[in-house]
């Protein structure tokens, strides 16, 4: 794949934020065309794609998860250009304007008098930014110039790389062009980039291209313009594994904190934008069991249960959050956990039963409580209706 090199100067003839205007909003890296952006006719959320995924969680990041499928860690074009997101985004450069245009996939001072320059740091603009990871699975030549993110995108257009319209499928890859001013990438739905219009990533300390969880905004803004990466050259993927990013919703499911390592079987959505909306998560290898609460450790998040035979279960919660109030020791209970890290992680309690107190009836049994405490409701019994749920 033929590049021609270009040099710095004739990149500062053509660049694409001008440094008067970007010195009067104070942005980084998209600045002429903020307020144009955000009050953009955002583009209809279509959905071009149902389908399953199944994989381990390998990264929770505020409403999202990122799982890993089957397959070859590190085979295919699609893994290479997550193996160089990672690596770029593990470096955490800071934003330079110019910085990797120099040299495909190596991050530079960038030019004289814009923003980020000092002439020691290096880092990565936009475009030098999406051009490093391209260079990463060969779909731009390592060590070659990087033009403008407009010229990027006519050089992958005239060498019939791209085609209009984001991605779809089992691996897509999806550019986002404001041209002229901003752009970025998605890898199966995960967004890279300096910006997509969000809060970025909290931590990237430095504020420069790396992975992004916020959102993607722009990805549904009418000022960008979307092309995929057509199925021929993503076809060294096949038979390997994949990373998929996902947006959980309301639709969900009811086990909406999740670990790494948690296996999931994922029933989602591809929107026009390329975000990928879970509809259903469900857990694989999650286990049942009935006992008795003998010890509750409300500082460390755990709990111990007896089961009628006599076997002892260790449980802690996700994220060491507090056991549910609604829990007391004594209870007799019903658990949902899985082995994750080497512990057994509580994912779903409810109360079946409570001690009779002396003198009086069987009370009821409470309601059914999530790890996050949800309210139980009133169960018959001998002695009348059990407490709602509190204690």
């Amino acid at each position: 794949m033929k590049r021609i090199a270009i040099a710095l100067a004739a990149l500062g003839c053509t660049v694409i934020y001008p440094v008067e205007a970007m010195a009067e909003t104070g942005m980084r890296s998209y600045e002429t065309r903020l307020i144009r952006a955000r009050e953009a006719q955002r583009i209809s959320f279509s959905v071009l794609e149902h389908a399953t995924a199944t994989g381990h969680v390998i990264v929770v990041a505020g409403d999202s998860i990122t799982i890993q499928t089957a397959g070859a860690a590190r085979a295919g074009v699609v893994n290479r250009l997550v193996a160089t997101a990672d690596r770029i985004t593990s470096e955490d450069y800071p934003y330079v304007w110019g910085g990797g245009h120099a040299e495909a996939g190596v991050a530079s001072t960038g030019i004289a008098g814009g923003p980020g320059y000092n002439g020691r740091t290096k880092g990565f603009d936009c475009s030098g930014s999406v051009a490093a990871v391209l260079a990463g699975a060969d779909l731009w030549a390592p060590g070659s110039g990087v033009p403008s993110d407009a010229g990027v995108i006519s050089e992958l257009r005239g060498e019939g790389l791209i085609e209009p319209g984001a991605g779809t499928g089992a691996n897509e890859v999806t550019l986002y062009d404001d041209p002229g001013v901003h752009i970025f990438m998605s890898i199966n739905g995960q967004y890279f980039g300096t910006s997509d219009g969000g809060s970025g990533n909290p931590n990237q300390k430095r504020g420069g291209a790396g992975w992004l969880y916020d959102g993607a905004p722009d990805a549904t803004s009418s000022a960008f313009r979307r092309y995929h990466f057509v199925p021929r050259v993503l076809s060294g993927a096949a038979g390997a594994s994949r990373t998929m990013t996902f947006v959980l919703g309301s639709r969900s499911g009811p086990i909406t904190q999740f670990l790494t390592g948690d296996e999931v079987r994922v029933s989602y959505e591809e929107l026009a934008s390329g975000t990928m909306v879970a509809l259903t998560a469900a857990l694989h290898g999650v286990k049942t069991a009935t006992a008795t609460v003998t010890s509750i450790s409300t500082t460390r998040g755990a709990l111990v249960l007896r089961t009628a035979a006599g076997k002892d279960l260790s449980l802690v919660t996700v994220a060491g959050s507090p056991v549910p109030m609604t829990v007391a020791a004594g209870d007799t209970v019903s658990v949902e956990y899985t082995k994750s890290q080497g512990h057994l992680t509580l994912r779903a309690i409810t109360v079946t039963g409570v001690p009779t107190p002396t003198g009086t009836g069987t009370t009821g049994a409470t309601g059914t409580t999530g790890v996050t405490g949800a309210p139980g409701g009133n169960g018959p019994g001998w002695g009348g209706p059990g407490p709602p749920g509190s204690r």
